[in-house]
């Protein structure tokens, strides 16, 4: 599926049809891989010059809300079929793909009455549209509460036994529970379990000798159980910590762990209901945004064509798909196809600048044009370098995307990915710094406590993350 098209509007001297006829002679003769599409905007109501200049303003800030809006759907859309591994569904307005959608438009009279004001038109867009958004935040928000709950009780049962959930870890029988014998659980680095063994039976009175087992152990640490009497175990953990273990707290239910396991399936099901049923909002609700986005581009033509070119309304709107290559000769049709005396007007740089700035983000030329990008260029998302006018200047690289071809300079190029590079390696070294769990290697510089400490993030996953500056420098 093409991802971006050229909206645009001709002035019309003779005859639409005739326009036309010539557009499509042109662009076979000298674009031939070109679609052309007419873009059917009906004859809505003008109202007064100045309602049309004042109206102007808001198109600008009301077409980046609504395509923003409708930019986030999808990526929310593409975010949940990627966690989901279901495959990616074409996109659709009214069972119809989004693509034939904008290249066969018809406008929707009834939800859309042609003799309303341009500006309530606009207004009501702008209202429905928002509706959406808040609808999508409050859903979102919703969905990613839950999967926040399910995620903290993964890593407490997955992480390292510093902070991980020990249930599962410990039997019955490896606790002792009387009225003056209890069993307490020891964290102990996986070098120091020499250290423990010789010295755990001495850290207070009282101790059960022999009475350590381990339990578990992992990539860091050992989980160790000792029994002692009661009446020591709080001096017990003092002269503990002070040697480098960590006494975890710990109480064997089963009652308490047959609630957490039930809490945990909920939050499974809860979280598979929230996602599936946000898909769904988010498959219907982008087709209402794309929908609304059209009819906003049509009022957009409409009113800018009128400034342009005057009244009453006589131009030609249509929808163009060309590739990158054939991007100039399809702008020098259109031009040629313009009326010479306004070709030369728009020519000149001044001028040129001048209405571009009454026109906003539309391109300059001597006919209404603006660009609609159905999908986010984004497939380094991590940098988003690509939507970033700083850095699309002339020279060196451009995007791979054939549907984007945009230019960056090498040298800002390189110098992002330098600031990149330093932020990714220093969040890496010192991610997570909490007390009692610091790095060794850091330990004099971050923290006077002693313990050890594990990145989010592995050496290699690090080194698998900076593979993309190799792509777009190599």
């Amino acid at each position: 599926m093409t991802s971006r098209y050229w909206v645009v509007s001709l002035p019309v001297k003779d005859s639409s049809s005739t326009l036309w006829n010539r557009l499509q002679e042109q662009i076979s003769k000298h674009s031939f891989d070109t679609p052309v599409y007419r873009f059917n905007i009906p004859n809505l109501r003008v109202g007064t010059l100045d309602s049309l200049l004042a109206l102007g303003d808001d198109l600008l800030k009301s077409n980046s809300f609504v395509e923003g809006v409708s930019q986030k759907i999808r990526r929310q859309i593409e975010e949940l079929e990627r966690i989901s591994g279901v495959e990616s569904n074409a996109l659709t307005v009214d069972g119809v793909p989004v693509d034939s959608y904008l290249t066969r438009f018809v406008w929707d009279e009834a939800k859309y009455p042609t003799m309303s004001p341009l500006k309530e038109v606009v207004e009501n867009i702008q209202s429905q549209v928002a509706k959406i958004e808040d609808d999508l935040k409050v859903r979102v928000a919703e969905y990613n509460n839950v999967r926040g709950q399910l995620n903290a009780i993964n890593r407490k049962q997955s992480g390292s036994l510093a902070v991980r959930d020990l249930s599962s870890l410990v039997k019955p029988e490896d606790i002792v529970a009387s009225e003056h014998l209890e069993t307490l659980l020891a964290v102990v680095p996986k070098y120091s379990q020499k250290d423990w063994l010789a010295c755990y039976e001495t850290l207070t009175d009282f101790v059960v000798p022999r009475s350590s087992k381990k339990l578990f152990e992992d990539n860091e640490y050992a989980l160790y159980t000792v029994t002692l009497f009661t009446r020591v175990a709080d001096n017990f953990r003092t002269n503990a910590r002070e040697k480098g273990f960590q006494v975890r707290d710990f109480e064997h239910s089963v009652e308490a762990q047959e609630t957490r396991k039930q809490e945990l399936e909920k939050l499974v099901q809860d979280q598979e209901n929230l996602r599936s049923s946000l898909l769904q909002w988010c498959y219907t609700s982008y087709g209402e945004v794309f929908s609304s986005w059209m009819h906003f581009c049509a009022v957009r033509i409409f009113a800018e064509s009128i400034m342009r070119y005057g009244l009453p309304p006589a131009f030609l709107a249509c929808v163009l798909s060309p590739a990158v290559k054939s991007e100039k000769k399809v702008r020098s049709i259109l031009e040629r196809l313009c009326d010479s005396t306004n070709s030369l007007y728009w020519k000149s740089e001044e001028d040129a600048g001048a209405m571009a700035g009454l026109a906003g983000d539309s391109e300059t030329h001597p006919y209404v044009s603006f660009t609609i990008n159905l999908a986010n260029c984004d497939d380094y998302r991590d940098l988003d370098i690509r939507s970033d006018p700083a850095l699309l200047t002339e020279k060196q690289w451009s995007c791979p995307d054939p549907q984007c071809g945009k230019i960056y300079d090498g040298e800002q190029m390189e110098n992002r990915l330098v600031q990149i590079v330093r932020q990714s390696e220093k969040m890496y070294q010192i991610q997570d710094l909490l007390c009692n769990q610091v790095k060794a290697a850091h330990l004099t510089e971050q923290c006077e406590c002693a313990g050890s400490f594990r990145c989010k993030e592995s050496g290699s996953d690090f080194l698998k993350r900076m593979e993309v500056f190799l792509d777009i420098i190599s």
